[in-house]
């Protein structure tokens, strides 16, 4: 399934992007920018204490400031952390940086997006797709 660690969306410059070797929530250090949207950006990371690498997301600073954004976003780390199927992304750890701007750190996803096989090989046959739903209904049947 995909996820925030697996987004298909050239990272765009918003004032909030991070450089390569920061490190934040005295752990991770952000490597690259894997992609970014409205609410934020997420990079590819080096969990420093256990030596995994991970996808951490930030949400931008000034949404990080709204407490209807900053409230969407801690739900998303309170459920995607109480969540155990393995075809939902596992969040290690989510909270606010030094500077108040919320995170949440978690697998990183390796592979190709639905949209970035269907981008390459065009519109997909119908007996491909039967294994993909079925795929993404499990977990979703989960939550």
């Amino acid at each position: 399934m995909a996820s925030a660690a697996s987004i298909n969306r050239p990272a765009k410059p918003s004032g909030d992007e991070r450089p390569s070797g920061s490190v934040v929530a005295g752990r991770y250090r952000l490597d690259a920018p894997l992609g970014s949207g409205g609410m934020g950006t997420v990079y590819r990371a080096k969990d420093l204490a256990t030596g995994k690498d991970v996808a951490v997301k930030l949400l931008r600073r000034e949404l990080s400031t709204i407490p209807e954004a900053a409230s969407r976003f801690r739900r998303e780390g309170e459920l995607l952390q109480s969540f155990t199927h393995p075809g939902i992304v596992r969040v290690e750890t989510f909270g606010a940086l030094e500077d108040g701007t919320l995170f949440l750190a978690m697998e990183l996803l390796e592979g190709e997006t639905l949209g970035q096989l269907m981008r390459r090989r065009g519109a997909l046959d119908p007996l491909e797709v039967g294994p993909i739903l079925t795929g993404a209904c499990a977990p979703l049947a989960s939550a």
